[in-house]
């Protein structure tokens, strides 16, 4: 198997990975209490996908996995740098409807967004972005602060979990997407 110390696996075979220091194994206890999900975090995906309509194994798979790493960075550099911590249940949010978001056409991204800052569905030209849009809105409504701050941890999700920058030109103006580094 790929257990430590077994010879096998990414470590190439016939060599012995070392035990890990102490230091490693207090990181490694930090880090597993940190992704740890409590019921409320299983509760609150399973809302917001089906908010979206996610049903697809492998971006669920994918949304949970860039939840965890968004979720230990948020704590990592609050810690860090003595910040505010966007905290879980917003990092979750705005991954979610940048996953969305991710999947609009310009146009009607920037309707969902505009739609979000206005707090109306009016003006989002598709019947299914509105209505995903206006359950989003509802949910972030009972949470004061989140919409403003829902950009900030956009940005966060943007930068390290979407394979593309969403603003950048060529998508806005319907050119092509810039290459994805390897």
């Amino acid at each position: 198997g790929l257990e430590p110390g077994s010879g096998t696996g990414p470590t190439g075979a016939g060599r012995a990975e070392p035990d890990p220091s102490p230091m490693a194994q207090e990181i490694q206890v930090e880090l597993d209490r940190d992704m740890e999900h409590s019921p409320e975090e299983a509760g609150r995906f399973q809302g917001l996908a089906e908010d979206f309509g996610f049903d697809n194994p492998r971006q669920l798979l994918r949304l949970r996995n860039s939840y965890r790493l968004l979720k230990i960075f948020d704590l990592q550099t609050a810690r860090r740098l003595g910040r505010e911590r966007f905290g879980a249940s917003l990092v979750m949010a705005g991954l979610f409807w940048q996953e969305f978001l991710h999947r609009c056409a310009p146009h009607l991204r920037r309707a969902c967004e505009a739609a979000l800052k206005l707090r109306t569905v009016a003006h989002v030209p598709d019947p299914e972005a509105q209505q995903i849009t206006k359950r989003f809105l509802a949910r972030l409504t009972g949470q004061p602060g989140w919409i403003g701050r829902l950009d900030e941890a956009g940005t966060l999700v943007r930068r390290l979990v979407l394979p593309r920058d969403l603003e950048s030109p060529s998508v806005d103006a319907g050119g092509s997407s810039p290459p994805t580094p390897p």
